[in-house]
Protein backbone atom coordinates (compact mmCIF):
# COMPACT_ATOMS: atom_id res chain seq x y z
CA UNK A 1 0.00 0.00 0.00
CA UNK A 2 2.86 2.37 0.72
CA UNK A 3 4.10 1.95 -2.87
CA UNK A 4 0.66 2.83 -4.21
CA UNK A 5 0.51 5.88 -1.94
CA UNK A 6 4.00 7.01 -3.04
CA UNK A 7 3.09 6.55 -6.70
CA UNK A 8 -0.14 8.52 -6.28
CA UNK A 9 1.80 11.39 -4.69
CA UNK A 10 4.64 11.05 -7.22
CA UNK A 11 7.24 10.88 -4.44
CA UNK A 12 10.18 8.62 -3.81
CA UNK A 13 9.73 5.82 -1.27
CA UNK A 14 12.50 7.34 0.83
CA UNK A 15 10.88 10.77 1.01
CA UNK A 16 11.09 11.91 4.65
CA UNK A 17 7.43 13.01 4.84
CA UNK A 18 6.33 9.66 3.42
CA UNK A 19 8.50 7.85 5.96
CA UNK A 20 6.80 9.76 8.78
CA UNK A 21 3.35 8.88 7.46
CA UNK A 22 4.41 5.26 7.07
CA UNK A 23 5.87 5.12 10.57
CA UNK A 24 2.79 6.74 12.14
CA UNK A 25 0.58 4.11 10.52
CA UNK A 26 2.47 1.18 12.06
CA UNK A 27 1.20 -0.80 15.02
CA UNK A 28 3.03 -0.29 18.31
CA UNK A 29 4.92 -3.58 17.94
CA UNK A 30 5.95 -2.77 14.38
CA UNK A 31 7.08 0.72 15.42
CA UNK A 32 9.31 -0.85 18.05
CA UNK A 33 10.73 -3.26 15.48
CA UNK A 34 11.29 -0.45 12.97
CA UNK A 35 13.14 1.61 15.59
CA UNK A 36 15.29 -1.35 16.62
CA UNK A 37 16.00 -2.21 12.99
CA UNK A 38 16.80 1.40 12.12
CA UNK A 39 14.26 3.97 11.02
CA UNK A 40 16.84 5.72 8.85
CA UNK A 41 17.01 2.67 6.58
CA UNK A 42 15.02 2.63 3.31
CA UNK A 43 11.30 1.90 3.65
CA UNK A 44 11.69 -1.19 1.44
CA UNK A 45 14.10 -2.73 3.94
CA UNK A 46 11.93 -1.81 6.93
CA UNK A 47 8.84 -3.32 5.26
CA UNK A 48 10.78 -6.49 4.41
CA UNK A 49 11.91 -6.80 8.04
CA UNK A 50 8.41 -6.25 9.45
CA UNK A 51 6.87 -8.70 6.95
CA UNK A 52 9.35 -11.33 8.11
CA UNK A 53 8.22 -10.88 11.69
CA UNK A 54 4.50 -10.72 10.86
CA UNK A 55 4.66 -14.03 8.98
CA UNK A 56 4.73 -15.90 12.24
CA UNK A 57 6.89 -17.11 15.02
CA UNK A 58 10.41 -18.23 14.29
CA UNK A 59 11.38 -21.73 15.38
CA UNK A 60 13.27 -20.39 18.38
CA UNK A 61 10.20 -18.40 19.46
CA UNK A 62 8.08 -21.52 19.06
CA UNK A 63 10.62 -23.36 21.20
CA UNK A 64 10.54 -20.69 23.90
CA UNK A 65 6.75 -20.90 24.15
CA UNK A 66 6.52 -24.69 23.84
CA UNK A 67 5.01 -24.78 20.34
CA UNK A 68 7.92 -26.21 18.37
CA UNK A 69 6.99 -29.52 16.75
CA UNK A 70 9.14 -32.17 15.13
CA UNK A 71 7.34 -31.83 11.79
CA UNK A 72 9.14 -33.61 8.95
CA UNK A 73 12.50 -33.63 10.74
CA UNK A 74 13.93 -36.88 11.96
CA UNK A 75 13.85 -37.29 15.73
CA UNK A 76 17.63 -36.80 15.79
CA UNK A 77 17.48 -33.54 13.78
CA UNK A 78 14.66 -32.33 15.99
CA UNK A 79 16.73 -33.16 19.11
CA UNK A 80 19.75 -31.30 17.70
CA UNK A 81 17.54 -28.28 16.95
CA UNK A 82 16.15 -28.34 20.52
CA UNK A 83 19.66 -28.52 22.00
CA UNK A 84 20.84 -25.65 19.78
CA UNK A 85 17.91 -23.40 20.72
CA UNK A 86 18.42 -24.21 24.37
CA UNK A 87 21.86 -22.60 24.22
CA UNK A 88 20.00 -19.28 24.05
CA UNK A 89 17.08 -20.04 26.37
CA UNK A 90 19.02 -22.19 28.87
CA UNK A 91 16.19 -24.35 30.19
CA UNK A 92 17.06 -26.80 32.94
CA UNK A 93 17.28 -30.44 31.88
CA UNK A 94 13.76 -31.28 33.11
CA UNK A 95 12.17 -28.40 31.15
CA UNK A 96 14.27 -29.21 28.08
CA UNK A 97 13.10 -32.83 28.23
CA UNK A 98 9.49 -31.64 28.49
CA UNK A 99 9.90 -29.33 25.46
CA UNK A 100 11.44 -32.18 23.45
CA UNK A 101 8.77 -34.71 24.30
CA UNK A 102 5.97 -32.19 23.77
CA UNK A 103 7.12 -31.63 20.18
CA UNK A 104 7.07 -35.30 19.21
CA UNK A 105 4.03 -36.83 17.57
CA UNK A 106 2.21 -39.85 19.03
CA UNK A 107 4.09 -42.29 16.78
CA UNK A 108 7.37 -41.23 18.38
Amino acid sequence: MIKVYATALSVDLDNQDLKEIFFNGLSRENKIEAIQFGIKKPIKKIVKRIKKIDIGFTDIQKFQFGYLKRGNNSVMKYYIKIKKYNETVEYEEKQLRHQFLHGLNSDN
